[in-house]
């Protein structure tokens, strides 16, 4: 069996240059609880509850006193969680507060709004003669997030492709994102749309269309599924043992003996990880929606689990 690892980061210098970003102090070794909630939304802010246990003195002054925004500190604590050496990044956000509580076992609560990096960075573009595609790889590098996009879609896409003569931009980066989002929603029809994705520390860029050599996580009994799955208004919503490679906008082939009817695939909008070190909770929640593969028929593909 293989053993669950959980960790978190955070600057160890207290400054608002991006640079001290990449100076991380880590904590492992102790008992650490989460809830971490990550949508595919731009209007849904990703969320997270941590507590860490019996943290030493200075670290709890440190991140504790990050709450005080007058002091203009820009405190960026991140979340890897995993197994052995598959320990992913699941969380990164500013605290909102963190304050110390509970006996026997001191425990530092935070709570964690977003990504600094996200919400509070400010950017200047001004370019001229670039592509959509050159636009989204421009947010990755200056946010240090790998830009996933399925090669047959930046190769071949033409409204990926499409030529912009001047473009200018001012704000956050996840702002930049919205409007890359809104252009591509714009230039599509609705079958064709392309959703873009932050989450899990990576840009994805997908559409409701897939080539049959793209990677399709199988969820079932045998993969990690706990319980059955439950039909939504919106497709499906399934529980796994924690899966931190499983990311917003990813596609899930789900198998259920106990409820064929929800067989088929789905797109992931939301996800949420929680557990402890401590107890047996250690959980990956997805909320999904219906995917029609190229070629099927409306609903989905089904099969028997």
């Amino acid at each position: 069996m293989r053993k669950r690892r959980c960790f978190l980061s955070f600057p160890e210098q207290d400054s608002n240059d991006a640079g001290a970003l990449k100076s991380q102090k880590v904590i492992e070794g102790v008992n650490i609880r989460f809830s971490c909630e990550t949508n595919s939304s731009f209007g849904i802010v990703n969320s997270g509850n941590i507590d860490v246990y019996n943290l030493n003195r200075t670290d709890t002054e440190f991140l504790t006193t990050s709450t005080a925004f007058w002091i203009n500190r820009r405190r960026l604590v991140q979340l890897y969680a995993g197994y052995d050496d598959d320990v992913r990044l699941i969380m990164s956000g500013q605290i909102l507060e963190a304050p110390p509580q509970g006996y026997p076992d001191m425990a530092l609560h935070i709570r964690l709004f977003g990504d600094a990096k996200w919400q509070t960075t400010v950017i200047d573009v001004n370019k001229s003669d670039l592509k959509i595609v050159d636009l989204i790889d421009y947010v990755g590098s200056i946010t240090d997030y790998p830009v996933n996009i399925p090669q047959w879609l930046r190769d071949g896409n033409e409204w990926l492709n499409k030529r912009l003569s001047h473009y200018s931009y001012t704000g956050t980066p996840m702002g930049l994102l919205q409007e890359i989002q809104d252009m591509l929603g714009g230039y599509n029809p609705s079958d064709t749309a392309f959703n873009i994705g932050v989450g899990s520390g990576v840009i994805r860029v997908s559409t409701s269309k897939k080539t049959e050599n793209e990677s399709v996580l199988l969820v079932n009994k045998e993969t990690g599924m706990i319980g059955l799955p439950s039909p939504t208004i919106n497709g499906i919503l399934v529980k796994t043992l924690l899966n931190p490679d499983i990311a917003i906008n990813d596609v899930i082939k789900l198998e259920s003996e106990r409820i064929p009817m929800c067989n088929g695939q789905y797109v992931v909008f939301e996800i949420k990880h929680e557990g402890e070190l401590r107890s047996n909770q250690f959980y990956t929640t997805l909320h999904c929606r219906r995917q029609t593969p190229i070629g099927s028929q409306q609903g989905g593909e089904d099969g028997q689990g």
